[in-house]
């Protein structure tokens, strides 16, 4: 149940469900079906609910990270976890299992608990109904090494990284999303969010550095936009659309800190403003031009163009000819989105950015009160 969420009621929220020893008193991972096939996921009525699966823990012993699309959320919204013994009853694999349906709001969405193996580099996918055509690539000479996962704000994260401080000697790694003819449909109303967490090591708190970017250059000309850390602060966030203009926030929650753990950023676009949520909360902030503190001129919308999305650069973050090499935040990255804001999707409503947060940072936002292994209830239902 999500006794956790004290909010108003929301529709169609996927909400982080974990499944595993720690979460389920007398789960085994043996009685599982591998790869999680015989999870399943059903409202007070019994009707299954779409989820997509993030991690499948068993290797480790930890509990599994799913996404379950609930219908409503509320205070008192309960749901059922069916876990079973799929071969000895039968029971058909991957029930619900349907991450397209789960993020249908969504553009794109990138979990990035994936690890590249040394040799190899694997694609974060997009959870999204784009499909693999927006699947984030780990790119950099070192990519293997310094892009590999790790302990993320849920589950597992990636590291974006400047290799040996500031050192401009082309061992970066960061992830790259290439463009296509879908990936330009995006218009100028939207919103995207991650889970950020800078190095702790003072020297290496890069500026300019990136968060999100999807820009390649800083002249008035420049389309596209991005997010990145305000000026050489680690409390502040400028959204940028397709100029120099920015809005950046003057004031953050308490507590909001990149260097300080896991931060929850998001930006919400509408044409001539952006809000900013910052761990849940809208921040305030001011018109600023030319990456300056000078509340002139007018907001550029964010505006599509053909260049790379870059999670943890700026498009030019590795060029040594461009005068902006080393546009790379230095830190790790987690649970990356880029939603469709409007009136069948309000991804940018204060109420569920404060649920997208608290669903991860609040311990108590799911709990069960009871759980029993339904084998026979699973059987009959088929």
């Amino acid at each position: 149940e999500f006794k956790g969420y004290e909010g108003v009621e929301l529709a169609d929220f996927p909400a982080m469900v974990r499944v595993g020893p720690n979460s389920i008193s007398g789960f085994r991972y043996s009685d599982c079906a591998p790869e999680g096939g015989d999870i399943a996921f059903a409202d007070t009525d019994g009707n299954l609910l779409a989820y997509d699966l993030d991690e499948w823990n068993r290797e480790t012993g930890e509990d599994s990270i799913f996404w379950v699309k609930l219908p409503q959320l509320a205070p008192q919204t309960k749901i059922t976890v069916y876990w079973s013994a799929a071969v000895e009853f039968s029971i058909p694999i991957n029930r619900g299992r349907n991450a397209a349906a789960v993020w249908s709001g969504c553009y794109g969405v990138w979990h990035l608990g994936e690890k590249s193996a040394a040799g190899h580099v694997t694609p974060c996918a997009n959870s999204s109904s784009n499909g693999a055509v927006l699947d984030a690539i780990p790119q950099g000479a070192n990519c293997n090494e310094d892009s590999t996962h790790v302990v993320g704000a849920v589950g597992r994260g990636r590291t974006a990284t400047k290799n040996k401080g500031q050192a401009h000697d082309r061992r970066l790694s960061y992830l790259k999303i290439g463009r296509t003819a879908l990936a330009t449909s995006l218009g100028d109303t939207f919103a995207v969010s991650g889970w950020f967490f800078a190095s702790r090591v003072a020297d290496d708190f890069a500026f300019p550095s990136r968060l999100i970017s999807c820009k390649n250059k800083y002249t008035n000309s420049d389309l596209g936009w991005e997010l990145a850390p305000l000026l050489e602060s680690a409390v502040g966030i400028d959204a940028f659309g397709k100029g120099t203009t920015s809005y950046g926030t003057t004031d953050c929650p308490e507590g909001f800190n990149l260097t300080n753990g896991w931060m929850h950023v998001m930006a919400a676009y509408s044409g001539s403003q952006v809000r900013i949520y910052l761990n849940g909360e809208l921040a305030s902030v001011e018109l600023r031009s030319k990456m300056e503190k000078d509340p002139s001129g007018s907001f550029d919308p964010a505006t599509n163009n053909a260049y790379d999305w870059c999670f943890g650069a700026m498009p030019i973050g590795w060029d040594k000819s461009q005068s902006g090499f080393g546009h790379v935040f230095v830190g790790d990255m987690d649970e990356i989105r880029v939603s469709y804001v409007n009136a069948d999707y309000p991804a940018a409503s204060s109420a569920r950015v404060k649920a997208d947060y608290d669903t991860v940072a609040a311990s108590d936002f799911a709990t069960y009160s009871a759980a029993v292994k339904m084998r026979s209830k699973i059987r009959a239902k088929d």
